[in-house]
């Protein structure tokens, strides 16, 4: 996952941006100001052995709120530059009182805020494509959709037809049968009637 967030705690213009992936527990960052830019990058081994200092959290919760805090601006967590270090804190109770989480030396590293913003331009180019790739598949598939909803009302339609043809003809011919009874009920009634004037 890529991001870029604006580090509102920094004295100056600072972003923070990199990647991060979750499967791995892997996360690559950059802090860019207009007079400096440093490097930092955490492993899984990093983030277990920096929960082991601390005993708030459950490892796998402590790695998860480590993840968040370091990729994401939310309110439960922050991050701040305190001299050559980069630290992240943690609001545990929702009353913004942040205690640290952990910290990590910062690395200087050579890249100006015009670089940033060119990757930063080019990671939106990225994502607008991807956006479009993912407007282009919806579409698809709501035009699948639609066409199998088309062709469920059609076969619904010509089984409506097919069990009317059919309830029809069965109907004719219980009437035809029922004719057929009728008249041979009565050719009987006549038959008999005719009988019984012969023998008079």
């Amino acid at each position: 996952m890529n991001f870029a967030i604006h580090l509102e705690s920094a004295p100056e213009l600072t972003f923070l941006f990199g990647t991060s992936d979750k499967g791995l527990r892997e996360v690559d960052l950059k802090i860019v100001s207009l007079t400096s830019s440093f490097q930092v990058r955490l492993t899984e081994s990093d983030f277990v052995s920096l929960s082991d200092n601390q005993s708030i959290l459950s490892k796998e919760d402590y790695i998860d709120v480590s993840f968040r805090a370091l990729t994401c601006n939310e309110p439960d967590t922050q991050k701040l530059i305190e001299g050559d270090q980069l630290v992240w804190q943690y609001d545990a109770l929702g009353i913004q009182e942040y205690i640290n989480l952990g910290s990590v030396p910062l690395q200087p590293c050579e890249m100006t805020l015009q670089q940033f913003i060119n990757q930063l331009l080019m990671s939106n180019a990225e994502l607008n494509s991807s956006k479009q790739t993912y407007k282009d598949k919806i579409a698809a598939l709501t035009q699948d959709r639609d066409l199998a909803l088309s062709k469920y009302s059609d076969l619904v339609k010509e089984k409506e037809i097919a069990d009317y043809i059919m309830m029809k003809r069965f109907k004719d011919l219980l009437n035809s049968k029922k004719r057929k009874i009728k008249n041979l009920m009565e050719e009987k009634n006549t038959q008999s009637q005719h009988n019984i004037f012969s023998q008079v």
